[in-house]
């Protein structure tokens, strides 16, 4: 698996040899995928997406309070032209992300579809 991917380094620094730990999710709660409070989320902001606006007022707790650097993006590209390695695309506002390696690893990435990326360092 292979990561390229622009941080803005003004608001998280990161120098080489750095240790962190990263995460990709499609929404930012904390329920079970299949959950009640899930599914009432998206039938209201598209699939799944939650209120991020909650999130940021405080009202509740959600994935990226254990992070120190938090993206939203939505999938623009999807490359699977050389058989089992793959490549998936993110923009995260003009910061771009891309992901390459084998499809059994990225086979759920689809074009169009919201991605939170989450980091914290080690």
């Amino acid at each position: 698996m292979s990561l390229i991917l622009d941080i803005n380094s003004e608001l998280y620094p990161v120098d080489a040899g750095d240790k962190f730990k990263l995460t990709l999710a499609s929404t930012l709660s904390l329920t079970d995928a299949g959950g009640k409070d899930n599914a009432a989320a998206a039938a209201v902001f598209g699939k799944g997406e939650a209120n991020w606006r909650s999130y940021i007022n405080g009202d509740e707790r959600s994935l990226a309070d254990d992070y120190d650097y938090v993206m939203f993006g939505r999938v623009y590209r999807y490359d699977d032209d050389s058989g089992s390695k793959v490549s998936a695309f993110v923009s995260f506002g003009g910061l771009l992300m891309c992901l390459e390696g084998d499809i059994r690893h990225l086979q759920n990435f689809v074009v169009g579809d919201s991605v939170y990326l989450l980091v914290k360092g080690i």
